[in-house]
């Protein structure tokens, strides 16, 4: 077996799992699973190399059994090779934790299904994620700071009020809470573009923010600000996250948007 093949084998209790008795949507799920647990184990980057080679393809499902073969470029070698250690070893805080959490999502799939996948090549040996050898999620670690979020609002409402907010550093929707001041502010707000200051809850690994509740509003104007100045304002705060965008045809965008156009 080459050294940059990864084979995946599928069983269940009793062994009889074949390519020709499952879905074809069964199979694209635990490969698509194996290969981001693979990405995210080299850093998230599932670009080709600058040689054009794949980070990880399927070369052949083998007749007779469920087995997935793998061909893998060296960089994806290596991290298999990590992958395996840790699923011999149980030590899961050695991998990324994304990747630990990718290899978490592919244990509990297959033991939702009654399969366990073994997995061999690149490295000696086999191992086994099922049920009775399964990967645990990793422990998430958070940290609190008080901060301002800039963006658009979209929504806002609900018995217990939060408003979804089109953040501009990163053009994804983040709901948060709100106290009922807040909200009654952001309900006369919709479609403007804000900043609320609250306190952000982050993935102390990763910095992701994964909740925010809102106290106050930073003192823009409304629907009278003018979005230009505001926009170069949080870009200037950013850092280099607004470098290379045109602020003039991001916010051209957002009305776009509003209006649905």
């Amino acid at each position: 077996m080459s050294e940059r093949t990864l084979e995946v084998r599928l069983r269940d209790e009793a062994d009889t799992l074949r390519p020709e008795t499952l879905r074809v949507r069964d199979l694209a799920d635990i490969a698509t699973l194996v290969e981001q647990t693979v990405v995210e184990a080299v850093g998230g980057d599932l670009e080709p190399a600058d040689d054009g080679a794949v980070l990880v393809s399927l070369t052949a499902i083998e007749e007779g059994s469920a087995r997935l073969v793998l061909s893998l470029a060296a960089t994806a070698a290596v991290a298999v090779a990590d992958i395996k250690r840790a699923v011999s070893e149980g030590t899961y805080s050695k991998l990324p934790v994304k990747c630990q959490r990718k290899l978490a999502e592919l244990s509990q799939r297959l033991a939702g299904k009654g399969w366990q996948a073994e997995l061999s090549g690149v490295s000696p040996g086999r191992v086994v994620i099922s049920a009775a050898h399964p990967v645990p999620a990793p422990d998430r670690k958070t940290a609190r700071s008080k901060t301002t979020i800039y963006g658009v609002c979209v929504r806002v409402g609900g018995e217990t009020p939060k408003a979804s907010i089109r953040l501009l550093t990163t053009g994804k929707q983040l709901t948060i809470d709100l106290t009922e001041d807040l909200a009654r502010e952001l309900g006369n707000r919709l479609y403007d573009l804000v900043g609320i200051e609250g306190m952000a809850t982050v993935e102390a690994s990763t910095w992701e923010m994964i909740a925010f509740r809102g106290a106050s509003l930073t003192p823009y104007r409304g629907k009278n600000a003018d979005p230009l100045a505001a926009t170069l304002k949080v870009a200037r705060e950013s850092g280099d996250v607004w470098s290379g965008v045109d602020p003039v045809e991001y916010i051209r965008g957002l009305r776009e948007e509003a209006d649905g156009t």
